[in-house]
């Protein structure tokens, strides 16, 4: 980065790029592979949602089942994990 501070003036944004080959070498030297995401096993902690349950379902008692929906079947997707990603060993699902 030292580079990059030698030529940005205070305030000016300098666009830094990369070629295809620097990244191939870049993930074989230090054994990055792309995986895909497969399943949710790792997005929830059952132990909290037992705990919350019955919190949330004294809170929800007060509306009827008509307003109350679940946000993932809705489209509500603004912070969706990848399909795909870079890393060293496979990693646990997300929910998407």
């Amino acid at each position: 980065m030292s580079l990059y501070n030698e030529r940005a003036q205070p305030g000016q944004h300098i666009e830094i790029t990369f070629s295809d080959g620097w990244l191939c070498r870049f993930k074989a030297r230090w054994g990055l592979r792309t995986f895909k995401s497969y399943g949710e096993s790792g997005d929830a902690n059952n132990d909290a949602v037992q705990i919350a349950l019955p919190g949330l379902r004294q809170r929800l008692a007060n509306f009827s089942e008509k307003d109350i929906f679940n946000a993932d079947e809705c489209g509500v997707n603004y912070n969706m994990a990848p399909e795909r990603t870079v890393a060293l060993q496979r990693l646990e699902g997300r929910k998407k």
